[in-house]
């Protein structure tokens, strides 16, 4: 250069042109300039203050020759690929110091780092045997990102196929916390391509533009082991768990084991060789190898229920470690491809388009209950969340839902429920197809199933149950509790798994209802399913078929029995398969083979602690429980003692009484041998257990009463309230009594009181038969009967004879509410009547006190008050089912 052209020169002469953070971390990219080669010689870079590498002038600047005009001398550029530490970030410094070709400094330029494109988490293992180069990393651009591929030596590509990956911890390595969806992976043939240390990888974005970045050599692994968790399944209903996965190593694998979320999971691994994944991933040479580890939840995890929430909120992270001896051959961590939880199960659904009624029932194994649940129909969330009917004891507990839907169920598709906390947070969906749902016929039966196609899908919902964690109580009735009104049986029944329930055992009720009859009354079947964790529904048309699939299930090991025990020669699943033999006189014609068989196998599957049968014919359930199972009987009825009463009442009241003696035929003998099945009966009076203790062993009898529950009773009737209420079954005392009341009693009460009104309800009204009755409401089976009994201002039980207890004398007490009884309709409540909580009187005496009670009401009210404060000491379950729970918990604990 002339001496003009040096001073017309700019004072700067060398510049750093970029300092990026590129690639992996800490890898570094600096370029710069100078503008006299013949003088600066190299550039020496330095991060935080110390050298980190040098580089000569070695590339070209075409643009920086011609503004000097120095044409001749082309490498006027530096290009540095360095390393910087991994922890650099954008915003630090980078220094050039440019050197003399004396080895001298001649001046230092600073410039602020930058952030590129980078890589991280990367993985290269190149496999000798399968000729396969494996690569896993998470890429971050600053630039739209269209592909990504490998480019090989000889000039050949191959696209990466599995990019933009999920991957959890990704916004913890993105410079700018962003991505989640960073990650990529592949397995690429590398045969015949050159020297795997000159592959690079590319990335093209969508401007057009490309980056290439060479693997580093030292990153290159030869022949690592490789191993993968596939899935992670926790069902909580069978408190079991089961992890599955597989790993390829050349050094033999002497330990497995595996974390998840950091919590180690205990068990001992099965492991087998796997053709599977060998053809799947191409591997040639040593094979891979496929693992399960599975146990009890309680057993694999310290904190199991860490992982519960976790699994909601997150996905589940596990490492799979492998060693050889003392030696680690991988350890690696990851997000678990598949994570199922199995917390619940829809077991019964049914829709009934006669009222538009969608119910579901089902099993549920959380910590807590559930609140509200929303229906879902095809994936579509219908309506707002409703109150569920739902119950954990231990973690474990059932559901009922039941509602009204503007809607239909689709033929094809799912049905299901989400369910949500007290907190409003949703616990997780329930779903199941839509075929599996019962539709209910406006004809009343179930649309497109025969008998046997419904004991089949019957048979198959109830395999969803299983033993419980916590104390089972297995009731058994030869009835349906579905009918409304049916009987003070039902009543009782109710009342003792209420008690139970309470108590914190798992309750579970086999019958014969129906399922097209569940909806009929559905806030009854509502109140019963609150304290009935699981009803087995055993219908009277499809019993047959239920027991031939039940026998096949058996044999299949779905319904397993527990082993020894069975007193017949015969298993139960060969009993289920005989032809049932029926005796046609006494007791024994009311015994049900089929049912019973069937419902002994039930309960056995179950293994609950007590199993309760109801009345008498019931007795030969209990020759086929196994050992470990309390059988008891309540016998609710003497059904001898009262076969006595009844023809004692023929002979004294003629057959307008009892019009059918012979159906109530039973001999005493008879019955005490079907009692004697059970290791305990249960009296519903204490006049019962009297009697049996005169014929059986005392300590094998216990009392337990209808009780009441701790409930705010009626307010006080309303003074100028002139209503009278009777509540009966279609039960021959109830027909003769309420017949003589309107016929001897209700004219003279009219008398007195004219506008008296009497309402009577129950399957009683069915036996009604006078068409002339003067203000008479005849109402039949009444769903909830609260506002019976609050508008009414007493009720009244006239009945001339009858066994048992008097269940509406108990109800009236409950409500707060006066009743004036007949003498024999007051047996067993002598002291109720000694304390002022109901009037006895007989015939000739009822007019006169039930005028005085309609016309005086202060009177009334002070027997009401008496009634409640009887009700709520004397018939409370504390006080009626105490000797009961003390025989039941003296067995269990003690």
């Amino acid at each position: 250069m002339t001496t003009g052209e040096q001073n017309e020169q700019p004072q700067r002469s060398f510049a750093i042109s970029e300092a990026t953070l590129v690639g992996l971390p800490g890898e570094i990219l600096v370029r710069g300039w100078a503008a006299n080669p013949a003088e600066i010689a190299s550039a020496r870079i330095l991060y935080d203050g110390k050298v980190i590498g040098m580089t000569p002038l070695n590339s070209r600047r075409a643009d920086v020759a011609a503004k000097f005009g120095m044409p001749e001398e082309p490498f006027h550029g530096f290009l540095y690929r360095g390393r910087v530490p991994a922890e650099a970030v954008a915003g630090e410094k980078i220094d050039v110091t440019f050197m003399s070709r004396k080895g001298k400094p001649l001046a230092t330029e600073t410039r602020p780092i930058a952030q590129g494109e980078r890589l991280d988490d990367l993985e290269v293992v190149y496999d000798a045997d399968s000729r396969q180069l494996r690569l896993s990393g998470c890429v971050f651009t600053t630039r739209q990102m269209r592909g990504l591929s490998v480019e090989f030596t000889r000039g050949n590509q191959h696209a990466i196929r599995n990019i933009f990956q999920f991957r959890p911890m990704a916004r913890d390595l993105d410079p700018r916390k962003r991505s989640l969806y960073s990650g990529f992976h592949d397995r690429i043939p590398f045969v015949g391509e050159g020297d795997i240390r000159e592959a690079k990888l590319e990335m093209k974005f969508t401007d057009g533009t490309t980056s290439l970045w060479a693997f580093p050599p030292d990153m290159i692994k030869m022949n690592l082991p490789e191993g993968h968790i596939e899935s992670f399944t926790l069902n909580w209903l069978d408190n079991t768990v089961e992890a599955k996965g597989w790993f390829r190593s050349y050094a033999p694998v002497t330990e497995l084991s595996m974390t998840i979320n950091g919590q180690k999971m205990y068990g001992i691994p099965s492991i087998r060789g796997s053709e599977r994944i060998q053809k799947a991933l191409g591997f040639r040479g040593q094979m891979a190898d496929e693992f399960k580890i599975s146990g009890a939840i309680d057993m694999a995890f310290e904190a199991p229920e860490d992982l519960r929430r976790a699994a909601r909120t997150s996905a589940l992270d596990g490492t799979l470690t492998l060693r050889s001896q003392n030696a680690v051959l991988l350890d690696v961590t990851a997000p678990i491809k598949k994570v199922e939880q199995a917390w619940g199960k829809i077991l019964l659904a049914q829709f009934d388009r006669r009222s538009s009624l969608l119910q579901f029932d089902g099993t549920l194994a959380l910590p807590a209950a559930p609140t509200h649940a929303q229906v879902l129909i095809n994936d579509r969330r219908v309506d707002d969340p409703l109150p569920v009917e739902a119950t954990i004891i231990n973690g474990e507990g059932n559901f009922s839902w039941t509602h009204e839907i503007n809607g239909v169920i689709p033929p094809a598709g799912k049905i299901g429920l989400a369910f949500f906390d007290a907190d409003g947070e949703e616990i997780g969906v329930l779903e199941m197809p839509a075929t599996h749902c019962l539709t209910i016929s406006r004809q009343g039966a179930v649309d497109g199933l025969t008998d046997e196609a419904l004991g089949l899908h019957l048979i198959r919902a109830y395999a969803g149950y299983g033993p419980t964690k916590a104390p089972g109580v297995c009731f058994t009735l030869q009835g349906m509790i579905t009918m409304v009104g049916s009987g003070g049986g039902i009543r009782r029944l109710a009342d003792l798994m209420e008690s139970f329930h309470d108590a914190g055992y798992v309750t579970t009720l086999i019958d014969r209802s129906e399922p097209w009859n569940l909806l009929k009354w559905p806030e009854e079947y509502r109140r019963l399913r609150r304290f009935c964790h699981r009803h087995i529904m055993i219908p009277q048309l499809s019993k047959r078929h239920m027991g031939q699939q039940l026998a096949k299930q058996i044999d299949e090991g779905k319904f397993v029995q527990p082993a020894g025990g069975l007193p017949k020669a015969a298993s139960i699943a060969e009993l289920l398969r005989k032809p049932p033999r029926r005796e046609a006189h006494g007791l024994a014609a009311r015994v049900d083979p089929e049912f019973n068989t069937l419902a002994a196998a039930l309960i056995n599957a179950l293994r609950p602690r007590v199993a309760i049968t109801s009345y008498a014919w019931s007795g030969p359930i209990h020759d086929l429980l196994h050992p470990s199972i309390h059988g008891m009987i309540d016998t609710i009825d003497i059904q001898s003692l009262r076969a006595e009463v009844f023809a004692k009442a023929q002979e004294t009241f003629g057959t307008e009484a009892v019009p059918e003696l012979e159906k109530f035929a039973a001999s005493l003998d008879e019955e005490l041998a079907l009692l004697s099945k059970a290791k305990t009966l249960i009296t519903i009076s204490r006049s019962e257990q009297a009697f049996l203790c005169e014929h059986m062993n005392p300590s094998r009898i216990v009392h337990a009463g209808v009780s009441v529950r701790d409930g705010q009773p009626l307010p006080p009737t309303d003074p100028a309230s002139r209503t009278v209420l009777f509540v009966g079954n279609a039960y021959e005392p109830n027909t003769d009594g309420i017949a003589l009341f309107m016929r001897n009693v209700w004219p003279a009460v009219m008398g007195q009181v004219p506008d008296a009104h009497l309402v009577i309800c129950g399957r009683v009204c069915s036996t009604i038969t006078d068409p002339e009755l003067p203000s008479v409401d005849l109402l039949g089976p009444v769903e909830d009967l609260t506002e019976q009994y609050a508008a009414a201002a007493l009720t009244v039980n006239p009945i001339r004879f009858g066994t048992g207890t008097s269940v509406k004398l108990v109800e009236t007490l409950a409500m707060g509410r006066t009743i004036v009884s007949t003498p024999q309709g007051a047996r067993g409540f002598e002291d109720a009547a000694s304390a002022g909580a109901l009037k006895i009187a007989d015939f000739e005496a009822q007019a006169d006190e039930i005028g005085k009670l309609l016309l005086d009401p202060e009177y009334r009210h002070v027997t009401e008050a008496a009634a409640t404060a009887f009700a709520r000491q004397a018939l409370s379950p504390e006080h009626e089912h105490s000797d009961l729970f003390n025989l039941v918990e003296s067995m269990l604990y003690y």
